[in-house]
C-alpha cells in the first residue's frame, strides 16, 4: 500500500514533468487526493493520467488560471483558456467570494477549461469561509456513482448526499427528472 506522502510526491513530480507550475500542480493534486481519500475514486488519482495526457496532447494549458471579466456588479464571466479545472475554478471562486461579501451574492460562469473534478471540494472551501456555494456543471457521460449501474442516457446520472464536516452537507444530483440508475 502506498502512503499519502508517496502518492503526493509521485503525483506532483508527474504533473511538474508534464509542464504544470508547482502551485497549479498542488491545486490539481489537492482535489484529486481529496476525492481519493474521500472514497470518490472516480474523481481521484485515476484521473491523473488523463490530465497529463490532455496536457501532452495540447488540449489543456497547465499554465493559465483563466481570464475573468465582470459583466455586472455580481456576474463574473470566465474563459478558462483550456486551463486545469481546479486552478481556473479556484481563481474564479476567490473573485466571487470577495465580491459576494460586498454585494451579498456573486455568480461565476466558467467555460473552456478542463474537468472541474469533485464539486464538494469547492463547496467545502467556501463553507469554511461562512459562505454558500451552488455549483453546477456538465460533463461527458464517463462517471457513475459507486455501487450504481449505469442505466441512463446523458451525464452525471445520480443523486448523492454526503456530510463530510459537522454542519456541512454536499449534494450531487442528476437532472430534473430525478435519480437514474439501478442498484448494482
Amino acid at each position: 500500500m502506498m502512503t499519502v506522502e508517496t502518492m503526493t510526491t509521485t503525483a506532483l513530480r508527474a504533473l511538474e514533468r508534464a509542464g504544470v507550475p508547482a502551485d497549479h500542480a498542488r491545486t490539481q493534486l489537492s482535489l484529486l487526493l481529496d476525492a481519493e481519500l474521500s472514497g470518490v475514486a472516480s474523481h481521484g488519482l485515476l484521473r491523473l493520467p488523463r490530465v497529463i495526457e490532455r496536457i501532452a496532447n495540447g488540449v489543456t494549458n497547465p499554465r493559465t488560471s483563466g481570464k475573468g471579466e465582470w459583466r455586472g456588479q455580481s456576474f463574473l464571466q470566465v474563459d478558462g483558456e483550456q486551463g486545469l479545472g481546479p486552478v481556473v475554478a479556484l481563481a474564479a471562486l476567490e473573485q466571487i467570494s470577495t465580491r459576494a461579501r460586498e454585494t451579498g451574492l456573486a455568480v461565476a460562469a466558467i467555460r473552456n477549461c478542463d474537468h472541474l473534478g469533485m464539486l464538494a471540494w469547492y463547496a467545502e472551501k467556501i463553507a469554511a469561509r461562512g459562505q454558500v456555494l451552488l455549483a453546477f456543471t456538465v460533463s461527458e457521460a464517463l462517471v457513475h456513482p459507486l455501487g450504481w449501474a449505469p442505466c441512463h442516457a446523458g451525464h452525471k446520472p445520480h443523486r448523492h448526499w454526503r456530510a463530510r464536516q459537522p454542519g456541512t452537507v454536499c449534494v450531487r444530483h442528476g437532472d430534473q427528472s430525478g435519480l437514474h440508475g439501478a442498484r448494482a
